[in-house]
């Protein structure tokens, strides 16, 4: 099974759950670079939210009952995911400068 159907049928079966997308790590270039992506699922009956953590190999998965129960999670889970993204860019910046500075680059799109 390719990447892509795997992903279409974890989408299919968080719809049939009745689980939708809340929010997540981007869904953008950075993706590849990214170790650790994070998304919370949502419905309408309890357990409400589906915090789902994908790694490079596998995923796991909890569930929260309750938007408080979903916040301390995503406060335990957002500290580590943030290191991660921004170790993701920062190594995806590398590739694309070819070594160069990065810092530099980046500092230049930040103040335009």
């Amino acid at each position: 099974m390719s990447l892509a159907a795997a992903a279409e049928d974890w989408e299919a079966a968080m719809r049939e759950a009745g689980f939708h997308l809340w929010c997540g790590t981007p869904e953008d270039d950075t993706e590849s670079w990214v170790p650790l992506k994070l998304r919370v699922y949502r419905r309408v009956s309890e357990p409400r939210f589906l915090v789902d953590l994908e790694g490079v190999f596998e995923s796991e998965w909890a569930y929260a009952a309750t938007l408080p129960d979903v916040m301390g999670l995503l406060g335990q889970w957002a500290p580590v995911v943030q290191a991660l993204v921004m170790t993701g860019v920062l190594a995806q910046a590398d590739a694309e400068n070819r070594g160069r500075p990065v810092g530099l680059g980046l500092g230049r799109q930040v103040r335009r």
